[in-house]
């Protein structure tokens, strides 16, 4: 249930409690490559998360190809960038790759992209049993007209 509020200005507006948004929020698809079966995953994935770096700020460069051995999703919390509006659920998406990086991403493109690559039906290892032992991915970005921009995943090469 929402609130209507007049701000200073006699404008209204809403405000979400906490328990309404948990509610409203459709229930989060995650995805995970890595088994947390044993202490070293357990401590992969620790350090993975500790020390992931943004991969809006390096890896949406152009022509950036990551080789991805592992995928693994969290749920998330994304900071609204208004302050009158509250901070959203999301997916914390992160990416590990060959070099030993961890890259991690907000974005819901990403997110629905690493979802659906390691599903079933196309790669659920992450590409372990392909070839090079990894998928070879880059970021797609498509600016809309509203200047928000659509991220996801392709497979290169």
């Amino acid at each position: 249930m929402s609130d209507f509020m007049p701000d200073s200005n006699n404008h209204e507006l809403a405000t979400v409690r906490a328990t309404d948004l948990a509610t409203s929020v459709a229930p989060m698809k995650l995805a995970s490559t890595i088994s947390s079966d044993s202490p070293a995953n357990k401590a992969r994935v620790f350090n993975a998360t500790s020390g992931a770096v943004s991969l809006s700020a390096t890896a949406e460069k152009d022509g950036l190809v990551l080789d991805v051995v592992d995928i693994f999703q969290t749920v998330g919390v994304r900071k609204s960038r208004n302050v009158m509006l509250p901070d959203s659920p999301c997916v914390n998406t992160y990416l590990l790759t060959t070099d030993g990086t961890t890259y991690m991403s907000q974005s819901d493109g990403i997110a629905r992209s690493a979802y659906d690559l390691v599903s079933p039906s196309m790669f659920p290892d992450c590409g372990k049993s392909l070839p090079d032992g990894c998928l070879h991915l880059a970021v797609q970005a498509k600016k809309l007209a509203n200047d928000n921009t659509i991220k996801s995943l392709v497979i290169v090469g």
